[in-house]
């Protein structure tokens, strides 16, 4: 997620990836998965700004990311594997 968004392809992203952090903030919170702490607080701020620019989350971006988490996505390979590592969901015997 770009620190200080400026074009508005960046804001796009900055939004996606703040709603898609929301969500797996949730997962953790449920117990589902755990991973790296989520900034709630700036992801919020990222959503109210970008809403005020008239830019949403899309649709398909979800599958992108989680992808990318799984190393399938676009992003580079090692920043792949480096989210992988930081990220561990949990098995059935830890429910």
């Amino acid at each position: 997620m770009p620190k200080n968004p400026k074009t508005r392809e960046e804001w796009q992203a900055a939004v996606n990836a703040a709603e898609f952090y929301l969500l797996v903030h949730s997962a953790e919170c449920y117990g589902l998965i755990t991973g790296p702490e989520v900034d709630v607080a700036r992801c919020e701020e990222i959503l109210a700004a970008g809403k005020r620019m008239g830019i949403v989350p899309q649709t398909d971006h979800r599958a992108e990311l989680a992808g990318e988490l799984r190393g399938k996505g676009r992003g580079s390979r090692r920043g792949a594997e480096a989210r992988r590592r930081s990220w561990r969901i949990k098995e059935e015997s830890d429910c």
